[in-house]
């Protein structure tokens, strides 16, 4: 069981780094949503692929609840929190300094000083870049993990389904209704409940004679999202992302289903079969932290070739026009291969392993 449950998460990791690259790869050309003057087919697609892995954040989270929730070995808190922040915090610290040297790099080729008050108030009350938000959120779970220990350790199974019952309902009525009847107070929930979610499902899993209609419903959830994003869109002629958001019922649902079925899937005899991907899979597993935390930056150096004047966007490379739908996941593999390459690297470099992933 145990060996499953590293295999599972090695996968789940690996599937949801994946899918992150790939929704940043897609996500540009949404936002030149409008009615009559844009590209209507390569639109779609973008929606389609994006709208397609929007469980990418809430799988993270409810992996780290399901791994972290009923540890094997008891843990004093600040054991806990020590080796959380070194795994998280520490590469958190580095990235965010190469990111913020290049969100000011102009100052920097100029050799002129920025205007510090404007630098430190985006490092401590925004986001440094788009997706580092990330890591506080996932850092502030974890200093609540200690207390969610005890829950789920004394919680009854049915105690846990009421609270994932009223988090669903806080955390969706919200999106919608923010000051709703209780909702605008604890609104706070948030990623809380897919972090339980997560230890719920890996400890009493799913009935199966309940999967199919689970399973039918993540589908009709993803065609919720491609489809209602678009009639919000036009009825607003602006890119409206109310079903992308990681708390809008769709994506529960996508992320639920998608969990389910990782879970109860035979990883073992798959590593089995394919013992050289397994492999793979564990070492990259161990970077994947890494690779989410460079590829925008690659992302954004390839979109505006600031390398060798080397371009290499969803629908063209270096001038060639391509299509969207297989330039999308040709470039989704290019930044993946370029990041995995750049973190390979830099772990070789002494005393910067544990900086960089």
């Amino acid at each position: 069981m145990e060996q499953k449950k590293l295999l599972f998460a090695d996968y789940m990791r690996v599937l949801a780094t994946l899918a992150v690259i790939l929704l940043h790869c897609a996500g540009d050309y949404l936002y030149q949503f409008k009615l009559g003057g844009m590209d209507t087919t390569r639109w779609w697609i973008c929606n389609i692929y994006d709208s397609s892995v929007r469980w990418c954040v809430p799988i993270f989270v409810m992996l780290s609840g399901a791994l972290l929730l009923r540890p094997k070995r008891v843990e004093s808190i600040p054991d806990f929190l020590k080796k959380r922040m070194l795994r998280v915090f520490i590469p958190f610290l580095f990235w965010g300094f190469i990111y913020t040297c290049y969100v000011n790099r102009a100052y920097i080729y100029d050799i002129r000083r920025p205007y510090w008050p404007d630098v430190w108030f985006k490092v401590f009350f925004e986001d440094i870049y788009y997706h580092l938000w990330f890591v506080p959120m996932i850092l502030g779970l974890y200093f609540l993990v200690p207390v969610f220990r005890v829950f789920v350790r004394h919680a009854t199974k049915f105690e846990q389904e009421y609270f994932l019952m009223f988090w669903f309902y806080v955390s969706t009525i919200q999106i919608y209704f923010p000051h709703f009847f209780l909702v605008k107070f604890i609104g706070w929930l948030a990623y809380i409940g897919y972090l339980v979610l997560g230890d719920y499902l890996l400890t009493y899993g799913f009935p199966e004679k309940d999967k199919r209609w689970l399973y039918a419903f993540g589908w009709i959830s993803l065609l919720m999202t491609i489809g209602a994003t678009w009639q919000v869109s036009a009825h607003f002629g602006i890119f409206t992302e109310i079903f992308y958001q990681y708390l809008s019922p769709n994506v529960i649902f996508m992320a639920f289903a998608l969990f389910v079925w990782m879970r109860d899937y035979d990883w073992v005899a798959f590593s089995a079969r394919f013992p050289r991907l397994q492999a793979f899979v564990q070492w990259f597993s161990g970077i994947s932290f890494g690779v989410y935390l460079v590829h925008v930056i690659l992302l954004d150096i390839f979109k505006n070739g600031y390398l060798f004047d080397i371009t290499f966007l969803s629908n063209s490379v270096m001038g060639h026009q391509m299509h969207v739908s297989y330039g999308i996941p040709l470039v989704t593999i290019f930044i993946t291969i370029v990041s995995t390459s750049i973190i390979y690297v830099l772990c070789k470099i002494p005393y910067l392993r544990d900086w960089v992933k």
